[in-house]
């Protein structure tokens, strides 16, 4: 679920770097906030109408059928002034303010040519990871995690998802055959070069735990890049 992903990616860049994000933080390295269950988001998104230039008419920025895209959802957080938090004890409510966004497409269907190239792909994750990435996937996408060879914490893990066609019409025909397939998103939080290639670790959505998974920088269309804003330590609860 993309705003599940989108609550994760925004807690990781709160506490990838505190002594950027935090002003005055008491405790150097620790940001005691975890996000909170992101179902009044849902809701609103599937109440709530955008104009898709893609469908040349409004949709809900969210339903159980389409799921939903970067943009619109992005756009709702900030005016909305960002991800409720926690932080406990006592259990209260805090908001992770999103300043703003940037959408890449990473690849250039009219001329069959990629937008970034690996190298200017990893060094934008490196200055404004984690990040979100959207990815056609397949059963192969899943097969890892669901062997138990994927699903584990282990960064070393060496099952790696190589993608699918971008050819529009190739991953409709997939989708006739394969339930699986489709678009998806997940959280990037680190990348390696193996030899010429780039892989892109992610944390998806499948269960609590992710699960992380490895995918090849060729297998991703796009990506989008938060910013945030400082959190104002005086309002946690220790």
């Amino acid at each position: 679920m993309l705003r599940l992903l989108r609550a994760g990616c925004m807690h990781g860049l709160h506490r990838s770097s505190p002594s950027d994000r935090v002003r005055e933080h008491p405790r150097p390295g620790h940001v005691p906030l975890q996000v909170a269950c992101p179902r009044k988001l849902r809701n609103i998104c599937g109440r709530t109408k955008y104009w898709s230039s893609t469908a040349k008419a409004e949709e809900v920025i969210w339903s159980r059928r389409s799921g939903a895209r970067f943009e619109p959802v992005l756009r709702l957080i900030a005016a909305r002034g960002g991800i409720r938090a926690t932080a406990a004890p006592p259990r209260r409510h805090l908001m992770l303010p999103i300043s703003g966004f940037r959408h890449y497409e990473l690849y250039d269907h009219s001329t069959s040519t990629w937008r970034l190239t690996r190298e200017q792909a990893a060094r934008l994750i490196y200055a404004h990871g984690p990040c979100l990435i959207g990815l056609f996937v397949t059963s192969d996408y899943y097969s890892g995690w669901w062997s138990g060879s994927g699903c584990d914490d282990d960064d070393a893990d060496p099952v790696l998802y190589r993608g699918f066609s971008k050819d529009p019409v190739q991953r409709r025909e997939r989708q006739l055959v394969d339930p699986y397939a489709g678009n998806h998103a997940a959280v990037c939080y680190m990348y390696e070069f193996v030899g010429d290639e780039l892989h892109l670790r992610l944390l998806d959505n499948q269960d609590s735990h992710g699960p992380r998974l490895w995918v090849e920088y060729e297998a991703i269309d796009r990506v989008a890049t938060l910013s945030v804003d400082p959190v104002d330590p005086s309002n946690w609860a220790y």
